[in-house]
């Protein structure tokens, strides 16, 4: 149905539609079909809406394709302010890839055409799945540069509650190298509670899995705050992963099996020193602090270093066909500048007695001062035992 007449001086009107479609223009979103109630007063007017499953939403400066949602509603308002209309989105709900989603916009858009426009947007949602639904899907990817999301293309995991909110300057002017808006004011910022994730930090090296956390990105700048983690068998706890401009950091303390601390060295990507871990055994425990530093657009100048305490009932090192017992000792992995090394103290029973070892791995190798059998040498030595011979 269709009303339209003129009150106190000023035309008004009043309209039913369903159907309806609304082409997204100049930062304003758009988007049908959908049902809706128009009312307009003059140089004010009102919206109410609601779309079936299937309708489509599109916000042409924030996600690159139209979103395909199950269902939506809410009101939007439009005013006409001297040389310049305002549209504002109010009580909008949806529901998107079985998410709830809720939130707000605001656009200025003025009437001269070498005036630029403004968006602001703010949505929250829960239960968002971004593992069978890639993340970069769920995300305002528009803005964001190629760094950052290379890096979150390889993020993945269960978003139990999130907010995103966006205030960008609508321009087609290119923004400056290094920057992610024209507008210095402008302001991407996302806040996400992570379950089941899957977080990586450098592609050749064993990924964090099993995350419960909470992300934030502030335009460029990410924050991950890792309540629990687990990567090949190590956990962590109250770690956190830092990206300022192009660089990652890790840090964290790691806990695990002895074993799981080999099986981590072996996968990871040092050369040498690799295929020795992965000949070593070992049934114990360690503690390690974890502090990676990863530029991302140069990812094999990467630093690492893991500084750590071991207690082993049994190590085994196969190189020396040498098995060690009742291990303890402190241990340090660098890599810096390409190269590996490993270095530490530690006290262990071997070849029958009890022994103090140096390791530098990368280096001199290893070590060790202290008293040894006759019997536990021979032994050593694939030799028959000599019972004449004194210790």
């Amino acid at each position: 149905g269709l009303e339209l007449g003129r009150r106190e001086g000023q035309w008004y009107s009043r309209a039913a539609l369903t159907g309806a479609q609304v082409s997204a223009w100049d930062g304003i979103p758009g988007g049908g079909p959908f049902a809706a109630w128009i009312t307009a007063d003059g140089e004010t007017g009102r919206v109410r809406f609601r779309g079936p499953s299937g309708m489509q939403l599109v916000f042409p400066d924030v996600y690159t394709q139209p979103l395909t949602i199950g269902g939506a509603s809410g009101r939007v308002d439009w005013r006409r302010d001297g040389d310049a209309f305002d549209i504002t989105g109010h009580d909008l709900r949806a529901v998107w890839r079985d998410a709830p989603v809720s939130g707000t916009f605001a656009v200025h858009v003025p009437r001269a055409d070498d005036a630029p426009g403004h968006l602001d947007l703010d949505l929250e949602f829960a239960d968002a799945d971004a593992i069978e639904t890639p993340l970069l899907e769920w995300l305002p990817t528009e803005p964001m540069d190629e760094e950052l999301l290379d890096w979150l293309s390889r993020v993945s995991g269960r978003g139990t509650q999130g907010r995103l909110s966006l205030s960008q300057t609508l321009t087609e002017r290119e923004a400056p190298e290094g920057q992610m808006f024209v507008n210095p004011d402008d302001r991407l910022q996302l806040q996400l509670d992570i379950e089941q994730g899957h977080l990586p930090y450098d592609p050749q090296w064993p990924a964090l899995d099993n995350v419960a956390g909470h992300l934030d990105i502030d335009n460029q700048s990410l924050v991950a705050q890792v309540d629990h983690a687990t990567s090949m068998g190590l956990e962590t706890r109250d770690a956190r992963v830092l990206m300022v401009g192009n660089t990652l950091g890790v840090r964290g303390d790691v806990s695990g099996s002895s074993q799981a601390l080999l099986d981590y060295l072996a996968a990871a990507p040092l050369e040498e020193l690799s295929e020795t871990f992965a000949g070593w055994q070992s049934e114990g425990r360690v503690q390690a602090d974890l502090d990676l530093t990863i530029p991302l657009a140069i990812p094999e100048t990467m630093q690492a270093d893991i500084q750590g305490r071991i207690e082993a009932s049994r190590l085994y090192l196969d190189m020396l066909h040498l098995p060690l017992e009742d291990l303890t000792g402190d241990l340090r992995y660098r890599h810096r500048n390409d190269q590996d090394l490993l270095t530490g103290n530690v006290s262990a029973r071997a070849l029958g007695g009890r022994v103090d070892g140096e390791l530098d791995m990368g280096g001199e190798g290893f070590t060790f001062d202290g008293r040894a059998s006759a019997a536990g040498l021979l032994a050593w030595a694939g030799l028959a035992p000599q019972p004449a011979l004194a210790e």
